[in-house]
């Protein structure tokens, strides 16, 4: 089920409600917000960060600032999209963080601290094995191949299932703004993709 067909079920007006409640301190509020938002939440950011713990950190960001911030939502766009695009805006800092920790450690400058699984510069990965890859892994490899700004919006778009004018929303810029990152997105996955030898359908399924 896509992120889309996700936010329809629930009640704009319900969500609405909440965030008034949560604008005047009320914690049961905060806590119904939580358990309807969690699990899309900790998706999204799982996929991005890898890491369950700083998944974990980057939702609970999100709720920290919906307690502090709750008064500032106007309701012109839907609560789901503004809970996105902080999540967004979170997992954006994580990994261009973890991009500069890893090419400071590449340098000599840093200490090895984490599995390499879990060691994701967007530029600095070591292609993996072709022989050794299944079809998601092939994608994954994909996916890295991209700098931070276009993988997030690869991932709201084609994994999360939302459309570019929501991901323009989340990301606060022009849509035209995301419709040319995803183009290069799609171009760079294509490249990386058949470059493993095993992902040409999958390259042929993204298009130019």
């Amino acid at each position: 089920m896509s992120g889309s067909e996700g936010m329809t079920r629930r009640d704009a007006g319900d969500d609405n409600q909440l965030m008034s409640r949560i604008s005047r301190q009320d914690k049961a509020a905060l806590q119904a917000l939580y358990l309807a938002y969690h699990g899309k939440l900790m998706r999204f950011a799982l996929r991005v960060v890898r890491r369950p713990e700083d998944a974990e950190e980057v939702v609970n960001d999100v709720f920290m600032v919906v307690w502090r911030d709750a008064g500032t939502f106007e309701g012109r766009s839907r609560v789901s999209t503004w809970l996105m695009g902080i999540a967004y805006r979170r997992a954006l800092k994580h990994l261009r963080k973890e991009t500069s920790r890893l090419r400071l450690v590449a340098s000599g400058g840093g200490e090895r601290d984490e599995p390499d699984q879990y060691l994701e510069s967007a530029e600095d990965d070591a292609p993996l094995p072709a022989d050794a890859l299944e079809q998601q892994e092939v994608a994954d490899v994909a996916l890295k191949s991209l700098p931070a700004d276009q993988r997030l919006m690869v991932e709201l778009a084609l994994v999360m299932g939302h459309s570019y004018p929501e991901i323009a929303e989340m990301a606060d810029c022009p849509v035209n703004t995301v419709k040319t990152r995803m183009f290069h997105a799609r171009k760079r996955m294509r490249d990386a993709l058949k470059a493993t030898g095993l992902g040409t359908d999958l390259a042929d399924a993204l298009g130019a």
